[in-house]
Parts: structure tokens; C-alpha cells; sequence
């Protein structure tokens, strides 16, 4: 392969290589309850084998999680939507869910995001379920500052807000909350949505350096086959002309 072939391939797969490295996310589900591992946020699962999709079963201190797991987009409109299917023993007990998406590149500044909280059964003696979303211009792992403010369920129902970021200057992260309180037997099917508010999605922008990468790739490539293939047929008119 010539020199010049190979300098434009190298540009064309570092420009595949920057893009999917903008639009990278990392997703890692956290559980927390008294009493278990000193009551600390224990962190379960995360996207790292399933970039953008994580999931979870098993048994967490009084609590069983089936079908739990969370799928999250980076990008210009990211969006983080969740769900949790919990199952409480006959101790029952209060237990705490954290869904984070961090890495988050865009957008930038104030802009404003849209929570959904959907509780589609409580049986048992399962409830109250309080959902809350936070936004960490730090890129905080399970916490930062109120996006949504705590929405307390009793039964069956959705709520959904808008309310506007920090002012986001660098990599940040967004964060799903549940928590279940029971005091006995009982499941709960729940699941938290964060995403950008209809007609707020910017339009797609390609990055300037991964642009220009681009093309000195193509052209690099173009003049490649050309020197290979000899002369252009049309190359002679230029030269013969006076």
C-alpha cells in the first residue's frame, strides 16, 4: 500500500474512531438498602459488555429484581428510559434504585429535559414508590442536583415535568431514582424515562475535526488510486494546451 494510501486510511479510521468516542455513554445500575453492605450503593450492572443496554436479575437484600434494566442514547438528544420489576419478601423494607447515564456530551448550556414516571402495578404490600431524576454537570456516578422533583405513587399512575439543566459546560450525567418502600409481601412494576422535550431536538452538527479528518482521508485515497492507475485520459488536453 503507498504512503499516501495509508495516510488516508489511518485519517478515515481515526474520524470512525472520534465519533463513536463523542458518542459514547456509560449506563451502571446501583441498588441500596439499609443494612446491606453497610448501606452503601452497591453497583449491580453496567453497559460495558452491551454498550447503550444493561439488565439485571437477582436478589438484593428483601428484594427480588426480575426483567430490570435500562437502555440509554448519547448524541445530540440523548434519552435514559428505565424499568424495574421488584418483588419484596415478607420482611419487606425500603430499597433504593439509581439508573445513571454518564459521559454526556451534548447539549451544552441550560436545556431543558423532559422526566416521565410510569407506575403500572403495585400489589401487596408494596407502596408508597417515589420517583425523582438529577442532572450532574460534574458527571457524577448516582447523584447530583434535582432535575425532577421526588413524585410519590400509592397505585397505578404516570406523572411527567419539564424542567431545565445546570448550566452543562463538559461531560455530565443523568440519573433515574426509584425508591420502594414494603412492608410485606408484594411486587411493583415501575420505570422512569429522561429525555429531550418534543420539537427541542437541535439539529445534527458533524464535528468540524472529524469533518476535515474526512475528507484528507478521501482526498488522500482519490490521489492513491490515481497515481496507481498513471495518467488521467484527460490529462494531455491540459498539458498540449498552449
Amino acid at each position: 500500500m503507498s504512503r499516501c494510501a495509508s495516510i488516508a486510511c489511518a485519517a478515515i479510521l481515526l474520524t470512525v474512531f472520534t465519533s463513536a468516542r463523542v458518542d459514547a455513554a456509560l449506563l451502571s445500575l446501583g441498588l441500596q438498602q439499609a443494612g446491606i453492605n453497610g448501606g452503601a450503593i452497591t453497583t449491580v450492572a453496567t453497559d460495558a459488555s452491551s454498550p447503550g443496554n444493561l439488565s439485571f436479575l437477582g436478589a438484593y437484600g428483601t428484594f427480588s429484581l426480575g426483567d430490570t434494566g435500562a437502555s440509554g442514547s448519547a448524541g445530540q438528544s440523548p434519552f435514559l428510559n428505565s424499568s424495574a420489576l421488584v418483588e419484596s419478601n415478607s420482611t419487606g423494607g425500603i430499597l433504593f434504585i439509581y439508573v445513571t447515564q454518564q459521559g454526556l456530551t451534548s447539549p451544552q448550556g441550560v436545556h431543558p429535559l423532559l422526566s416521565i414516571f410510569a407506575v403500572n402495578s403495585l400489589s401487596g404490600t408494596v407502596g408508597p414508590v417515589t420517583m425523582s431524576t438529577l442532572v450532574s454537570a460534574s458527571n457524577q456516578l448516582y447523584d447530583g442536583s434535582v432535575l425532577a422533583p421526588k413524585t410519590t405513587f400509592t397505585g397505578s399512575g404516570s406523572a411527567s415535568s419539564t424542567h431545565d439543566t445546570p448550566d452543562l459546560s463538559g461531560p455530565y450525567s443523568q440519573t433515574a431514582v426509584y425508591e420502594i418502600v414494603a412492608n410485606g409481601e408484594g411486587t411493583a412494576n415501575i420505570g422512569i424515562e429522561i429525555s429531550g422535550p418534543l420539537g427541542s431536538t437541535p439539529p445534527a452538527v458533524t464535528q468540524p475535526g472529524s469533518l476535515t479528518l474526512l475528507v484528507m482521508g478521501l482526498a488522500g485515497l482519490a490521489l492513491a488510486r490515481r497515481g496507481k492507475a498513471g495518467p488521467s485520459p484527460v490529462d494531455h488536453l491540459y498539458r498540449s494546451a498552449p
